[in-house]
């Protein structure tokens, strides 16, 4: 009885190993699986990110001296508001003339240290890390999308002779209100321009950072709500989802490890 009770023991603990042995390989897998997924990279801090516009210059229209005014007026009590970065802003201002290597006789122009200048001989002179640029709304640009590409590209390879080492990027167009579009469907016209931007960057030096799309409503309109006027002029609530986008651009450039912050 006793040699019965034994065997059967034993039958019963050999039956039992690989049940067991099986659960533990699974459970090895499971733990395996679960090391070799990569922990989410945590955002950094929105003071650390604006160190990703330190050395840089924003270039643009009435649209970007908006943006100026706003950031100047965010230095008064944060003097470290998007670092150090400078604006090249003028009103009317168009990306036909940003893509010439000589001085508008017709047309606005910018100026550097007192003096009119085009943008290529100005980057020459300041050697920005980067360029910000948001231009198009004065050419009327969503209209001759032709032309678009021959400008951009221009603007693009003038930059890169003049200064080699700054890296370019070109902000999407910012949306228009729906009063502004009664006339005519500029909302469409500006985001096949984007669209084209877009493809652009993908074949020339050149980012492209989408900054549109946080400012749209549910059709695609610039909500009155974030307009100063009823036409394309953010507010400063509008100027706010802009300095936004940008610091999730900054944060997307440091987890493809494209940028690191200083320590």
């Amino acid at each position: 009885m006793k040699r019965l009770t034994a065997l059967l023991l034993c039958l019963t603990l050999l039956c039992a190993v690989p049940l067991c042995a099986g659960a533990t390989q699974e459970e090895e897998e499971e733990e395996t699986l679960a090391f070799s997924i990569p922990a989410a990279i945590e955002r950094l801090p929105d003071e650390t990110l604006m160190g990703f516009f330190t050395d840089s210059v924003f270039v643009g229209d009435s649209i970007s001296q908006r943006f100026r005014t706003y950031t100047k007026d965010r230095r008064v009590e944060e003097p470290g508001f998007l670092s150090n970065a400078k604006f090249l802003v003028t009103q009317s201002y168009l990306l036909f003339v940003a893509s010439k290597n000589y001085v508008s006789k017709v047309s606005s122009n910018l100026t550097y240290q007192g003096q009119e200048m085009s943008l290529c001989m100005i980057m020459g002179k300041m050697k920005p890390k980067r360029v910000f640029i948001l231009l198009g709304v004065n050419d009327y640009i969503g209209e001759k999308l032709d032309k678009a590409e021959e400008y951009v590209t221009r603007t693009v390879s003038l930059i890169h002779k003049y200064s080699p080492d700054t890296q370019i990027y070109f902000q999407s167009l910012t949306p228009v209100t729906r009063t502004f579009c009664k006339r005519k469907d500029y909302r469409t016209m500006w985001d096949q321009y984007n669209v084209l931007l877009k493809g652009l960057s993908e074949t020339n030096d050149f980012t492209y950072i989408e900054i549109a799309q946080g400012l749209k409503d549910d059709e695609g309109y610039l909500p009155e709500a974030l307009a100063m006027d009823k036409e394309y002029h953010l507010n400063n609530a509008g100027v706010e989802i802009w300095v936004s986008e940008l610091l999730d651009f900054a944060q997307s450039q440091y987890e493809q490890g494209l940028w690191a912050p200083k320590v």
